[in-house]
């Protein structure tokens, strides 16, 4: 017979060796030391209302950044406004913040935005960073009035956050905020155009995204913020992608050359291959051995024909280009001697 010790650990012995593999055996030892343990070793009193307790009482700042640090993991809705009452405070601020910024519940997301009103400076910058980061559609028309804050930080904040929210809205108050400053906060308005843009066309709103794209484009004062929304042009553009692309690479504009380069490795139009070869004879070579190594990244045997033809340029570059090219392309064979 068994015989269960009256101490802890409960200790077994078997008539039969094999009980001990036997699935009905194990049921019943996993059911008998569910009930079993002594109260000693029962689940540990939630953590919490403890950290909760530290964040309300006069502990020292570091006890408290400790608490806050433990309830990013583990906090719930309970621990939601004694953190949002450290939110003003400037050196526990932060750690707040995070922690709230962490959790899942919309509460969490109202004490961020509800703090906007209470904070300042720095503080207040960090939690419009936060605020962003979790992409709180509701501060949208809190955020794009402090894109007019006398504070910079603040203002470059608010460009990021809305950026990074996205949404019609959002867009407009950056593309407002775009045409009326200068320097940094005009460069973060326009960085938050190009994110809001990013987020329409990821979702699938095309018509919507083009536009922000070209209005990009035509009012982009650098090359980088051009080659990014003429990249967002190609993509948004359907079926006529390619077009964009072959009119790039034979155009002068090198900010659509730069994105027109990147998308001729990816775009899936039909004979998209042939299309792109077919402008190497009428490329000056820097451009022929830039395109010949996008054509080798489509890793489509298509373009070997007109990329043989090209390894005898007098332009050492693309000489080059196209043996590496031809490499990839159609192997050792396709390699002249």
């Amino acid at each position: 017979m068994n015989q269960v010790s009256p101490g802890w650990p409960l200790t077994f012995r078997f008539p039969n060796p094999r009980m001990k593999s036997s699935p009905l055996f194990l049921l019943a030892l996993g059911l008998l030391l569910s009930g079993a343990r002594p109260a000693a070793l029962a689940a540990p009193a939630p953590e919490e209302p403890r950290l909760i307790g530290v964040l309300r009482s006069d502990a020292p700042p570091a006890e408290k950044d400790a608490a806050c640090a433990q309830l990013k993991r583990i906090g719930t809705d309970r621990a939601i406004p004694a953190l949002a009452a450290l939110l003003p405070d400037e050196q526990l601020s932060h750690s707040a913040r995070y922690a709230l910024e962490s959790m899942r519940s919309r509460k969490a997301g109202r004490a961020l935005v509800k703090a906007l009103a209470r904070t300042s400076g720095l503080t207040k910058a960090g939690i419009i960073n936060s605020i962003g980061n979790r992409g709180e559609t509701r501060a949208v028309a809190a955020l794009a009035k402090l894109l007019a804050d006398p504070e910079a930080d603040i203002a470059a904040a608010a460009a990021s956050a809305l950026g990074q929210i996205g949404g019609a809205q959002a867009l407009q108050a950056l593309q407002a905020a775009a045409a009326n400053t200068t320097g940094a906060l005009h460069d973060a308005c326009v960085d938050g155009c190009l994110r809001c843009a990013d987020r329409l066309r990821a979702a699938g709103s095309r018509a919507q995204a083009r536009a922000a794209f070209q209005h990009l484009y035509d009012t982009g004062k650098k090359d980088s913020i051009r080659t990014a929304a003429y990249r967002g042009l190609i993509q948004t553009a359907g079926d006529q992608a390619l077009p964009l692309i072959t009119s790039a690479l034979t155009g002068q504009d090198r900010a659509c050359q730069s994105a027109a380069l990147e998308l001729a490795r990816q775009v899936q139009a039909p004979e998209a291959t042939r299309s792109l070869a077919a402008l190497l004879p009428t490329v000056a070579p820097p451009m022929q051995a830039a395109l010949i190594e996008s054509l080798a990244q489509r890793e489509d045997a298509a373009a070997a024909p007109a990329i043989l033809r090209l390894t005898d340029s007098p332009a050492p570059e693309v000489r080059v280009a196209a043996l590496n090219a031809l490499g990839i392309l159609g192997g050792a064979s396709a390699v002249p001697p």
